[in-house]
């Protein structure tokens, strides 16, 4: 077979023999076609297992003849789309590699499994051919192209259907999971990249079930709720009435799953809050430091891509001309300057963080940089599928002992210069109090499932922002923030209490406190129990913070 085509980055030994190290792989994923033929295979020295044994030779020969394209990229195997079908690809080294090969052979599992789960009517792209050799590994299906990740089709198309596509989409899905629950499958990796949709959104498929389990018989009710945690998360972005319809339509069938609802909430933050404090921050660091970080002379930092190129030039060379183009400044204090600013026809936000003292200049010189602190904030924030503002690039001005300031540019947000206003509005109204601190309460309540603890989570933090009829709550001043395995009391208390206090502050005559709280309460079963006991200790830390802020006032 011929080598890589022309124009393609160039892969040293990648193909079937070895797989591409970490910047090779990250050099692949640039390419947005990603095709590659594969070099050097010779499919004789596999030995196959076919599902039809009319199929030989027009499999392999559809396999040697196709082009083929690297569809999803891990360490321990690659799939790639070979005209009509996906080729998932297991590479063996070393004494390890030879113990997975005989005791756990991905590609083995799958085939059983598939051939099994087949023959049940599940959803899942029929399987074709097994192939073995000493090294590697192949397992053969039918492709489903073109198709969508879950993961992608809800960032990406969701928001863009109407209600009632919307419903359909949710009950094709719906049948979908009855039918694999029915069929036995236990899936231990049941995340949103592991779901395929078709194009025109009729159909869709389980893949990589290499992890799965086959149970010959129907899965009981605590079995179904372990299997729903790994897709609870998605479930935060299509919107409650969805979510109700979905476990609605599951509870016809398996009544007995209603007790475990807030369980399939706790174990899906559990899963994802381990997930998030592992792998994300690494693919972070990863992809920053090869696509976003510059380094100048007195300058260094991370830029978005795709920022106007000028916006780029200015903070990779003078960062302090920025404040030339102020329209309106919103905070002048000790610690940071907030502006609105103008430049190149666009409007941002503009926040430089000032050196408080010489002790902060030395801080910087043994602490990690401040610029990549925030980044990395403001990324992990974004990764917990929580709302902030997006960030276009952060520098540090100085180096060391010469460290002078640090400057961020924000997104402006339409409608963010309202916001207070128009929170304070609605929190004064009687009608609209208990549904905007319904709303705030949520969004405080997923910052700690997902693992956040805010530490300054004061409602001007917190910006209303009301477009098209539709509500969305965006958080920002994300410097003090805390990623943790697992929020505590204290902490969740601490966060409420600032939000609480904030509002009271409008309105001193108007106990607060206990009503944010039952707010809270209602996502946050485990203080159910003792909701007087928690109630009691917030007016308390309340009354302390009010009577603080009148003393500064006075003074």
């Amino acid at each position: 077979m011929p080598g890589l085509e022309q124009g393609l980055p160039k892969m040293h030994g990648f193909g079937l023999k070895t797989f591409p190290g970490k910047n090779e792989r990250a050099e692949l994923l640039k390419w947005p076609e990603r095709f590659l033929i594969v070099p050097q295979i010779n499919l004789s020295q596999f030995h196959w297992r076919f599902a039809d044994k009319m199929l030989p030779q027009t499999v392999i020969g559809q396999l040697n003849s196709s082009r083929w394209k690297a569809v999803k990229t891990h360490p321990k195997r690659i799939v790639y789309s070979a005209g009509p079908y996906f080729v998932k690809v297991y590479n063996f080294s070393g004494f390890t590699g030879f113990l997975k090969k005989k005791i756990v052979n991905g590609a083995r599992k799958e085939w059983n499994l598939s051939t099994r789960l087949i023959a049940k009517n599940a959803d899942i792209p029929k399987p074709i051919a097994l192939g073995i050799s000493q090294r590697q590994s192949v397992f053969v299906s039918t492709s489903i192209e073109p198709c969508l990740t879950a993961f992608r089709f809800t960032n990406e198309k969701w928001n863009h259907l109407n209600q009632k596509e919307k419903y359909l989409v949710v009950d094709i899905f719906s049948n979908f999971i009855l039918r694999l629950f029915k069929a036995g499958l236990f899936q231990r990796d049941f995340n949103l990249g592991n779901i395929l949709i078709t194009k025109d959104y009729s159909k869709i498929f389980a893949i990589d079930l290499q992890t799965a389990k086959l149970i010959n018989r129907p899965l009981t009710e605590k079995e179904i709720a372990k299997n729903l945690s790994y897709l609870m998360p998605c479930f935060m972005l299509v919107g409650k009435r969805i979510q109700l319809r979905f476990f609605i339509f599951i509870s016809k069938f398996f009544p007995l799953i209603k007790p475990f609802i807030n369980d399939i909430q706790n174990w899906a933050f559990a899963r994802k809050r381990k997930q998030w404090m592992k792998k994300t921050p690494r693919k972070i660091r990863e992809s920053s430091r090869q696509i976003n970080y510059f380094a100048g002379s007195i300058t260094s930092g991370y830029i978005q891509s795709g920022v106007d190129t000028g916006i780029k030039n200015i903070l990779m060379e003078d960062p302090c001309r920025l404040f030339e183009k102020v329209i309106k400044y919103y905070k002048k204090s000790k610690r940071s300057t907030v502006a609105l600013i103008e430049l190149y026809g666009q409007k941002l936000i503009l926040k430089q963080y000032n050196l408080k003292s010489s002790f902060h200049k030395i801080r910087r010189f043994f602490s990690p940089s401040l610029a990549y602190q925030i980044w990395k904030n403001t990324h992990l924030f974004s990764a917990r599928m929580l709302p902030t503002a997006k960030l276009a690039g952060i520098v540090d001005l100085g180096k060391g002992f010469d460290y002078l300031a640090t400057f961020a540019i924000y997104e402006h947000i339409n409608g963010a210069e309202k916001s207070k206003e128009l929170l304070r509005e609605k929190y004064l109204d009687k009608s609209e109090r208990q549904t905007t601190l319904r709303k705030l309460a949520k969004l405080l309540w997923r910052m700690h499932q997902s693992g956040v603890y805010h530490g300054d989570a004061k409602i001007s933090n917190f910006l209303w922002i009301e477009k098209n009829g539709r509500t969305e709550i965006k958080v920002i001043d994300l410097d003090s923030i805390i990623f943790c395995k697992r929020v505590n009391n204290r902490q969740r208390l601490d966060d409420i209490n600032n939000m609480a206090a904030s509002l009271a502050w409008w309105n001193i005559g108007r106990n607060i406190g206990s009503d944010f709280l039952a707010e809270y309460i209602k996502y946050h079963q485990a203080w159910s129990k003792k909701k007087a006991f928690w109630t009691n200790r917030l007016e308390k830390k309340i009354n302390k913070q009010l009577m603080h802020r009148k003393k500064r006032q006075k003074t």
